[in-house]
């Protein structure tokens, strides 16, 4: 039988049939993917573009807060604490923003001493960003840099202590040198009773305005921490810091040193003494435990001019000694290059430094000159809580820090941010 030859044509135009249908799926795939990668990357555009908007809505509503505050006089009591204004925001083309104040104490207008925390907030559709900053007070210094000893509480000098003072020695409560031996030699002047032997003035007094809660965010904000645990034993605690200099090119503790020589120390869990060294700049003591305090020879005076030397949160010892802090003593270099002392800088350990800290001395608690035979010498202001004045001490006074007052030492308008603070911060 005769075969029938097989016609190729209708197979070709089968295969060429299929072959375009799946041309045009595929080009029908690929345009509808290119929509919606399309319309994709408009909503990433629209998304990128209402972040940036959202961010510059951030920071201008920092700006138009700090203006608004600035420019009112009663803006502790216009605004409510934690709560942000106004009600709807402000708008401004595609984006909005709102602005929020915190004080740390929870309570805006009891103290106008009191720095606050400022949050712009800005948002752009689903957008929002937050920008915070820490304000401080410019205006006027506190009254409790005039004297060169200020205590918030009682002064009581023991038996046989001596206070001694060029300017004036100053209490919100009494000052009282009765005991046998006691003096205060100089000016005293108190918001209640003056009694003993004073060789000066006694001067009754209004109460002294102290320094708020939020005295040291300045300096907690801008510091170089140094952990505790890796200072090696002391005499007055587990820790010590000792027989080094702090200095903002000298941080022997650390990788990091800081441009204004401010260095913090956070105490929880460790004693602490701060002995036979050199500052150059501003240490921060936060957290101290019933053991911390100064001991033997230090000398001290801040980097920046009228930046405090010695903060403490808390409660802290002083246990001073007017004998020199010598280089060959313990072997120590303590003005190498870049760190000079008044204007000399070497490499040899011969020499020798006045026991004493000069500048502003704050602590927050009670300040307990413990019982011994030693001096213990203040050049500036010295300001505690309390006190307990069990051995002598001098006290000379320098008006620096009232006529320039430090971050955290001021009242009242204008506020100013501070610098370091300004930070991006979680959505609220």
């Amino acid at each position: 039988m005769q075969r029938q030859p097989i016609n190729k044509s209708h197979s070709r135009r089968g295969s060429l049939y299929i072959s375009v249908m799946v041309v045009s799926v595929i080009v029908s795939l690929v345009a509808v993917s290119s929509l919606h990668i399309a319309r994709l990357s408009l909503d990433i555009s629209q998304a990128s573009d209402d972040q940036v908007i959202a961010e510059q809505m951030a920071r201008s509503a920092v700006e138009f807060a700090v203006n608004r505050i600035n420019s009112d006089g009663s803006w502790r009591t216009t605004y409510t604490n934690d709560t942000e204004t106004p009600v709807g925001g402000y708008t401004i083309g595609d984006g909005n923003f709102t602005f929020k104040l915190v004080d740390p104490d929870g309570d805006l207008s009891d103290d106008d001493a009191d720095g606050v925390w400022l949050s712009g907030i800005g948002q752009a559709g689903d957008a929002r960003f937050v920008e915070t900053v820490f304000l401080q007070p410019t205006g006027q210094p506190l009254s409790c840099l005039e004297p060169a000893f200020h205590c918030g509480g009682n002064i009581t000098a023991s038996s046989t202590v001596n206070l001694t003072t060029n300017q004036d020695i100053s209490s919100n409560g009494n000052i009282t040198a009765t005991a046998t031996g006691s003096s205060v030699e100089g000016d005293a002047e108190a918001v209640g009773t003056i009694d003993g032997n004073i060789t000066g003035s006694s001067t009754t007094i209004t109460a002294r305005r102290m320094p708020s809660d939020t005295a040291f965010e300045y300096y907690l904000a801008n510091g170089t921490w140094i952990d505790a645990s890796v200072l090696p034993s002391g005499v007055l605690g587990t820790k010590a810091l000792e027989e080094v200099v702090l200095s903002p090119s000298s941080n022997p503790f650390g990788t990091q040193t800081n441009a204004e020589g401010i260095y913090v120390i956070d105490c929880a869990g460790f004693g602490l003494s701060v002995c036979n060294l050199r500052i150059c700049g501003t240490v921060v003591i936060v957290n101290p435990e019933s053991v911390c305090g100064l001991a033997r020879s230090i000398y001290g005076k801040a980097f920046v001019p009228n930046y405090p030397v010695l903060m403490v949160q808390g409660d802290f010892l002083c246990q001073m000694t007017t004998s020199p802090l010598e280089e060959s003593t313990f072997a120590v270099n303590f003005n190498p290059v870049g760190s000079p002392y008044e204007g000399s800088e070497d490499s040899d350990m011969v020499d020798v430094y006045p026991s004493r800290i000069e500048g502003l001395v704050y602590v927050s608690g009670e300040f307990n000159f413990v019982a011994d035979a030693q001096d213990s010498d203040f050049d500036g202001c010295v300001i505690c809580g309390s006190s307990r004045m069990n051995s002598d001490a001098e006290f000379l006074y320098r008006s620096t820090f009232y006529d320039y007052p430090p971050p955290g030492f001021a009242s009242g308008n204008p506020m100013r941010i501070a610098p370091g603070t300004w930070h991006r911060t979680s959505i609220p």
